[in-house]
């Protein structure tokens, strides 16, 4: 069963973050689909990809409470659109099941008070970028995740959050260490599938590294809104 590059893109992460709009493969005019995609992916595609992302999130996906939010909200959403079939629904809420259950990302003391100070920091990507307030703590999350627990994922299908967070890792190396904050010790990587069939990295942050890695732009367009 093709699971369309998520175990690739997890290898190696010791926490991998999962945006609301990646429980489910894109589609053009789609109640989860943000941006207009190219790729029409078929009824199997996306029954594959759920069940991928359902044994994922058994052990291995880890969402922020935002996420978990957004995911509880899955299943009116799906009851009310007549276009996904009935088994998908029902795996779907399997998803929202598992990921509101025990997957939800707890912060100790130290994580709480970095996560605070870092979205302080971060503040005017909310106030003027294009990140609502859930992709927002996805990579404040994601900060906090490198700086104390080991090389960080994150899981997306939103432009907004790839072109934010290559924006911040210039900060992460220079501009918030001078702020009194710690500077993440470990790999941060961000990957999406609207390149190709698979999920590939798109962006990332390298402590050991200060160069920007290129990558391929993004075309963004306005789709329907995921919720």
């Amino acid at each position: 069963m093709e699971d369309f590059g998520l175990a690739e893109a997890c290898n190696g992460h010791s926490v991998m973050f999962l945006d609301t709009g990646a429980f489910v493969l894109p589609e053009p005019d789609s109640l989860f689909n943000r941006i207009d995609v190219n790729r029409v992916y078929s009824e199997r595609d996306q029954m594959n990809y759920i069940r991928t992302v359902n044994i994922l999130l058994e052990n291995t996906f880890t969402v922020t409470p935002g996420v978990s939010i957004e995911v509880k909200g899955l299943a009116d959403v799906t009851d009310d659109c007549k276009k996904i079939p009935n088994a998908r629904k029902r795996l779907i809420d399997h998803a929202r099941d598992l990921a509101t259950n025990g997957r939800v990302i707890n912060y100790d003391v130290n994580e709480l008070r970095l996560l605070k100070d870092a979205s302080l920091y971060f503040r005017f990507f909310t106030e003027k970028g294009p990140l609502s307030p859930v992709d927002y703590e996805i990579l404040m999350s994601s900060i906090v995740s490198a700086t104390y627990r080991g090389p960080t994922g994150v899981l997306t299908n939103d432009t907004g959050i790839v072109g934010s967070f290559e924006s911040m890792t210039k900060f992460l190396r220079a501009g918030y260490i001078d702020h009194g904050m710690p500077a993440p010790r470990y790999p941060i990587d961000v990957y999406s599938i609207l390149l190709s069939g698979k999920f590939s990295r798109q962006a990332t942050y390298n402590p050991k590294s200060p160069s920007r890695r290129s990558r391929p732009r993004l075309e963004v367009k306005v789709g329907k809104p995921f919720l």
